[in-house]
C-alpha cells in the first residue's frame, strides 16, 4: 500500500525534492495586487478630489462676494480688518475640506502679511482712501473700485490656497514670499482675462 502511494505521488511530482509548480504558480498569482481594485480606487480617489475641488470653489465664492461687500465699507482701516476676517474664515472653511490641520493664529499672521505685501503694490496705496475724501463723487467711486477689488483679492487668495491645501501643505509649510507670488499671478491673471473680454466687447459693439 505504501509502495502504491508513493508510485502515485512521483507519478504527480516526478522531480523529487522539488517544490510544486502547481502550488507555487497559485501563490504568486494571489500576491499579485488585483488590477481592478487598483484602477477602482484610483477612479474613487479622483471622484473624492473632484468633490472637494467643487467643495472648495463654492467656498471661494462665497467669501469672495462676503469680501466684496466688506469693501463697502468707507473706512479704510476697517476695510481690511473686516477682508482679513472673512478670508481666515475661509481658510479654516477650505482647510476642513482637504483635512488639512489648521492654525488660526498662523493663519492670521501669514493673511496679514500677504495683504501687507500685496495691497501697496496692487492697489496703489491710498488711492481708494484719496478718492473716497472728495465729497460725494469720490465716495461713489469708491463704493464701486474697493467692493471689485477686494473679490479679487480674496478670490485670488481663496485660489491659492485651496491649491496648496489639495497638495496637502498646511499653513505652516508656506512662506510668504512663496504665498504673495502666487496671490498676485492670481490677480494678474483675472485682469488680463478682464481686459480681454472687454476688448472683445468692444469689437462686438
Amino acid at each position: 500500500m505504501t509502495a502504491q502511494t508513493d508510485a502515485a505521488s512521483a507519478a504527480k511530482n516526478p522531480q523529487t525534492g522539488q517544490p510544486d509548480q502547481t502550488g507555487s504558480t497559485s501563490n504568486a498569482h494571489s500576491a499579485q495586487p488585483d488590477e481592478q481594485h487598483v484602477v477602482k480606487y484610483e477612479q474613487a480617489k479622483t471622484q473624492m478630489r473632484q468633490q472637494e475641488r467643487i467643495a472648495a470653489n463654492q467656498i471661494v465664492s462665497t467669501y469672495s462676494a462676503i469680501g466684496a461687500g466688506v469693501g463697502i465699507i468707507p473706512i479704510p482701516a476697517v476695510d481690511i480688518a473686516g477682508l482679513a476676517g472673512v478670508q481666515l474664515m475661509m481658510l479654516s472653511k477650505l482647510a476642513a475640506v482637504y483635512k488639512v490641520p489648521f492654525s488660526g493664529n498662523l493663519a492670521r499672521a501669514l493673511i496679514s502679511a500677504v495683504l501687507g505685501a500685496i495691497i501697496p503694490t496692487t492697489l496703489k496705496a491710498g488711492t481708494i482712501g484719496l478718492i473716497r475724501s472728495i465729497p460725494l463723487f469720490g465716495q461713489l467711486l469708491g463704493f464701486a473700485a474697493m467692493p471689485a477689488y477686494s473679490w479679487m483679492v480674496t478670490y485670488a487668495i481663496g485660489t491659492v490656497f485651496a491649491d496648496m491645501f489639495e497638495q496637502n501643505q498646511d499653513i505652516g509649510s508656506l512662506s510668504v514670499e512663496e504665498t504673495t507670488a502666487k496671490v498676485k499671478k492670481v490677480m494678474d491673471d483675472i485682469k488680463t482675462k478682464e481686459k480681454a473680454t472687454a476688448a472683445t466687447v468692444q469689437q462686438a459693439a
